[in-house]
């Protein structure tokens, strides 16, 4: 995800928790973030959930990404 704000956005925006986000500034360091594994995915009953305050600025965590593929019956 490119994040359009270069504040620290570390907080999901579904549940809080951190993110872990390797995308978000000021990560310079090279590292792939989570979020590019082919096995997770963003489906648009995932990305509607986040707020449009936080849309482009704030990322969704990997355990909120994954419980909702679980939800959905998607194998991960």
């Amino acid at each position: 995800m490119n994040l359009e704000n270069n504040a620290t956005q570390s907080d999901c925006t579904l549940c809080g928790e951190n993110n872990f986000c390797s995308n978000a500034p000021p990560s310079d360091n090279g590292a792939v973030c989570w979020c590019v594994d082919s096995k997770i995915t963003f489906p648009d009953s995932l990305l509607s959930q986040v707020s449009d305050v936080d849309r482009n600025k704030k990322c969704i965590c990997k355990v909120c990404a994954l419980k909702h593929q679980l939800e959905l019956g998607i194998s991960i």
